[in-house]
């Protein structure tokens, strides 16, 4: 589980924004962690070259969305940071040594993933903040969980 879903099951409901800005978060670390992976492991290693597109694309949403309420977007966190060294970088991003582990982590990631936007999707936000949560949602469920499902040998849908 990850550190956002420990904090969600601890913390009171969640305004409007504060969602936006651990959604915004979500897609960073996902972002971050895939460019990590096709750095680390080649620009062509599947899944992760047409998911880390997709997960640029979902922050790039979650930032029109806090723009259209008026709301600042916070830099990625998870970037490489200049001057850092790419195996520093990887060892904040929690990387494993090993692809095949990286397969099950991106897959365990989108779970807490589709777990976060339920959560979400329960707390009567504005209309278009829970479209913006249910495309979030669905893309996890209906493409990255499976594409590396099939990578990692897990279950497609475990229980969604």
């Amino acid at each position: 589980m990850t550190l956002t879903l420990v904090l969600l099951t601890l913390a009171p409901p969640l305004t409007g924004t504060q969602a936006l800005d651990l959604a915004l978060l979500d897609e960073y670390r996902a972002t971050s962690t895939y460019e990590a992976v096709l750095d680390r492991w080649g620009a062509n290693t599947m899944p992760f070259r047409n998911i880390v597109r997709a997960e640029r694309q979902h922050a790039q949403m979650v930032i029109q969305r806090m723009e259209q309420i008026g709301h600042k977007p916070t830099a990625n966190p998870f970037a490489l940071q200049e001057k850092e060294a790419k195996t520093d970088w990887y060892r904040r991003l929690e990387m494993p040594a090993t692809l095949n582990e990286m397969y099950k982590d991106a897959y365990q990631a989108e779970v807490d993933n589709i777990k976060l936007y339920d959560g979400f999707l329960t707390q009567g936000y504005p209309e278009a903040t829970n479209r913006l949560f249910s495309k979030l949602r669905a893309d996890s469920k209906d493409r990255h969980l499976p594409a590396f499902a099939r990578k990692a040998g897990l279950p497609v849908n475990p229980g969604f």
